[in-house]
């Protein structure tokens, strides 16, 4: 929420912030993931596992890439994305309020997303560890 917060006049102080948020948020919620997963599979598919956990993480990060960038693209005028991703001139004057513009759209869709995943994960029901370690001894 934090970033949709920033302007073209923001100091730098807020944006640090911001990434100091996110970064606490992704140290927070990775090892428990991944703890998470790897609880829950048998001992003999520890290798298989992990490599698919592995392969989401990417999968997830590229995808989340791809729709950021795709929002971004298309709330801005043409020319201004041109100018932004292929990098045909500076981001000065109305590139950058536009481009900004694109940021915050493509924010707002991505929050969308992860309120979607919030309330799916609400709902999927207990995580049951102790009736599969039961299992494996």
């Amino acid at each position: 929420m934090i970033y949709l917060t920033i302007s073209l006049n923001s100091p730098y102080y807020v944006i640090i912030i911001a990434s100091l948020v996110t970064g606490l948020g992704g140290s927070l919620f990775w090892p428990a993931n991944s703890s998470a997963v790897m609880s829950s599979a048998p001992n003999e598919h520890y290798g298989s596992t992990s490599g698919l956990l592995r392969l989401m993480s990417n999968v997830g990060t590229l995808g989340s890439f791809v729709i950021a960038i795709t929002a971004a693209t298309a709330a801005i005028p043409r020319n201004v994305a041109f100018a932004v991703f292929i990098g045909t001139s500076k981001l000065i004057g109305g590139v950058s309020s536009a481009f900004l513009a694109g940021v915050h759209t493509a924010l707002i869709v991505c929050l969308f997303i992860l309120a979607i995943s919030g309330i799916l994960s609400l709902t999927r029901g207990k995580e049951e560890r102790q009736k599969i370690a039961e299992k494996q001894a």
